[in-house]
């Protein structure tokens, strides 16, 4: 288990956006569970997850799913949230 809680990050591999995550989360020594989006494939998916129906409504990778302590889920949309979030754990 990470500091702070479970994560699941999903992520897109060639993307910048998810390996400057993924570079952070390592740096700092966060432990976390890495799945693949599939772009067309993995869409309705990932909008279910996110409770997004409407298809004007943006749904993009990365995206963190973080199972807090107490069991509530916390859901982090952009890469700059993910990293701010990894920083404060690894200052925790």
């Amino acid at each position: 288990m990470s500091k702070g809680g479970e994560m699941e990050l999903l992520s897109l591999k060639p993307s910048p956006y998810s390996r400057r995550v993924v570079w952070a989360l390592k740096l700092l020594g966060l432990d976390y569970q890495s799945s693949q989006y599939s772009p067309i494939a993995g869409e309705p998916a990932l909008r279910w997850r996110l409770g997004r129906w409407n298809p004007w409504t943006p749904a993009s990778v990365p995206v963190a799913f973080i199972q807090n302590e107490n069991g509530a889920e916390t859901v982090l949309e952009n890469g700059v949230d993910i990293v701010e979030w990894a920083n404060e754990r690894a200052a925790a």
